[in-house]
């Protein structure tokens, strides 16, 4: 090929190569659009059965929306929000086995649930236990024992 066309070959895809580049890096920095996942322990509309499952997927600053049930505890690892279909039809229960939740960063949300039964010997927390910030609305937090 001749040297001046292959200059211009270059010369013409330079300005593609940066567009590719740019926008590659501004995906990189934008922050991704959380995500809803479903807990609903029948399974149904491909739900997960368990919020332990559905925590285990989940990315920060994603709701984890859960259906009328019984559910037993999990533990939190990340900022995630939790919204039952109401305190008095979705219910988290630690089976006096062990806490309910536990979460170690800032912003972790209950809403719309019960949280009950949480047990734990010589430490804090058998309902929730939270060394960040933490917002609960509508939430009943009964019978748990630390």
């Amino acid at each position: 090929m001749n040297p001046r066309r292959k200059r211009a070959l270059w010369i013409g895809l330079a300005p593609v190569a940066l567009a590719l580049v740019l926008f590659g890096v501004l995906l990189a920095v934008l922050p991704a659009h959380a995500a809803d996942l479903c807990v609903d322990y029948t399974g149904a509309n491909d739900c997960h059965t368990t919020i332990q499952a559905a925590v285990n997927v989940a990315h920060p600053n994603d709701t984890i929306i859960i259906a009328d049930g019984t559910y037993t505890g999990t533990v939190v690892t990340q900022s995630l929000t939790f919204i039952g279909a109401g305190a008095d039809l979705t219910f988290v229960d630690g089976s006096n086995e062990g806490r309910v939740f536990s979460t170690s960063v800032n912003g972790a949300t209950f809403a719309n649930l019960t949280i009950q039964n949480g047990h734990v010997i010589n430490d804090s927390g058998g309902g929730i236990y939270a060394s960040g910030a933490l917002t609960l609305t509508d939430v009943n937090v009964l019978s748990n024992k630390a």
